[in-house]
């Protein structure tokens, strides 16, 4: 796999390889549901070179080895970052692919599949109307729903979650994301 040589992909490399980052990151944008049921102290990160060549310009990726807050289980929480300065109507197939790729490396290593929670970063001008689950994207009759693959992203638009944004760039331990 080749190095991810984009700016914006190392700079979220480069942030969330910072543990106090994620921390932040972790209790301020995932939802509720999610950050009541993990414990964000036990978070470790390991950083990953998992970046088909065809990717490799648009994808970086981070683990992050979360316990529950039950602290019996230990399981992986896969986040995906996908970085966005214009609405992309392909990003959908983007995440499907690289989720893909993931699961087939569990597949091939004979290992659980992992939890793969996708995030896309949103910079741009206008608001974003982008569907943000695959189902919505492919206009399945809801009667056929439950038998078609789904998942939904977590859309970051940094132009819409002031001042939640502000705060926590603000936190972050590297200078060029304090505003």
């Amino acid at each position: 796999m080749k190095e991810v040589k984009n700016s914006h992909n190392n700079l979220f490399v480069k942030t969330f390889s910072n543990i106090t980052n994620v921390k932040y990151f972790i209790s301020g944008a995932l939802p509720q549901e999610i950050v009541e049921n993990i414990d964000a102290d036990s978070a470790y990160v390991e950083p990953t070179s998992f970046v088909e060549d065809s990717l490799a310009n648009h994808l970086s990726d981070l683990v992050i080895k979360l316990k529950a807050l039950d602290g019996k289980r230990d399981f992986d929480l896969y986040l995906l970052f996908e970085h966005k300065s214009y609405m992309d109507e392909k990003i959908l197939w983007q995440l499907l692919k690289y989720q893909y790729l993931m699961f087939e490396e569990d597949h091939n290593a004979k290992r659980k599949f992992r939890t793969i929670i996708p995030f896309v970063f949103y910079h741009g001008r206008s608001k974003w109307k982008v569907p943000k689950s695959f189902s919505e994207s492919i206009k399945t009759p809801e009667y056929l729903k439950k038998y078609t693959m789904n998942f939904e992203y977590i859309l970051f638009d940094t132009g819409m979650c002031q001042p939640f944004c502000r705060l926590l760039l603000n936190n972050f331990s590297l200078p060029v994301f304090r505003i």
